[in-house]
């Protein structure tokens, strides 16, 4: 069972991405036939990622025992992407090479580049 935090439509498969399996409207995707005692990759297909999603790392591997039921969570965000202007309170540009933020998480969602 793979688990994108509620975001549905991301497709989950294995090498190739043959049979990839899209996440329900819970953001769960169950993944069968997975050999038992075997190391199996699986990845999220970042081709078929609706535009407003995206994922920081896409890969899982599982190595799961006879009979047992895997559960992995997948770091899979939405959002919408913006190219934005940023300034101090005074108005000055933000230096460039400068991380930016989200408040929630604390991950890194930006890079402050050259101004065009």
């Amino acid at each position: 069972m793979v688990d994108t935090g509620g975001i549905e439509g991301v497709y989950v498969g294995g090498r190739g991405n043959n049979n990839a399996m899209p996440t329900n409207a819970n953001g769960i995707a169950v993944i069968n036939n997975v050999p038992d005692y075997y190391r199996t990759n699986y990845t999220i297909d970042t081709n078929l990622l609706p535009d407003d999603v995206e994922s920081t790392n896409p890969n899982i591997q599982m190595v799961l025992t006879e009979g047992a039921i895997g559960y992995r969570k997948l770091n899979v965000y939405r959002g919408i992407k913006a190219l934005i202007k940023l300034t101090d309170p005074q108005g000055r540009a933000i230096p460039f090479g400068t991380t930016v933020e989200e408040n929630q998480e604390r991950r890194q969602v930006g890079v402050v580049g050259e101004k065009w």
